[in-house]
């Protein structure tokens, strides 16, 4: 059950984002870093209207991670699909762009907006992972380390993440 900018009990806020959402068939929410994690963006409204999973950024620009995933959305809309595994040279220029699925723990804890929308975490999520300036992956060799721990590996459950570095 997908909320609408209709439903009774709503606020201002929740009405215009839904409102934003219907308009455009998704949207984009920007979260600020804090002491626990980089600023990171996603989406909702792509598996509603195109069954595609949604799609989440971690660690760029605020304002880049929410243009990257509007022009994802964009291709979806034209027909375009993105799959775990799989690259793309479609979003930032001159370097790829690879897609993992984002495990359904890190959904809950970190695509809130998105979970409230679908009325819980039971949704599909692709992590859009930046390469170094090389192009290179995280998973690859000679990745820069000085960045490798900006961007976590989501498809990975939180507790395996802290279980592995102790």
């Amino acid at each position: 059950m997908t909320r609408h900018s209709t439903d009774i009990g709503l606020g201002e806020h929740e009405k215009s984002v839904l409102q934003r959402l219907e308009e455009h068939g998704w949207f984009v929410n920007k979260v600020m870093a804090d002491q626990s994690a980089p600023q990171f963006a996603y989406s909702f409204g792509l598996h509603e209207h195109w069954q595609h999973p949604e799609l989440i950024l971690v660690a760029l620009d605020l304002d880049m991670m929410h243009r990257l995933i509007n022009d994802a959305g964009e291709l979806i809309r034209r027909g375009a699909r993105f799959n775990e595994g799989e690259t793309s040279n479609d979003l930032l220029e001159g370097l790829p762009v690879a897609f993992r699925n984002v495990d359904a723990e890190w959904c809950r804890k970190l695509m809130t907006w998105t979970s409230w929308y679908y009325g819980g975490p039971d949704f599909p999520a692709l992590q859009i992972v930046w390469p170094d300036r090389e192009g290179r992956f995280p998973w690859e060799p000679d990745f820069d380390r000085r960045i490798k721990q900006m961007q976590p590996d989501l498809s990975i459950s939180p507790d395996a993440t802290k279980h592995r570095h102790h």
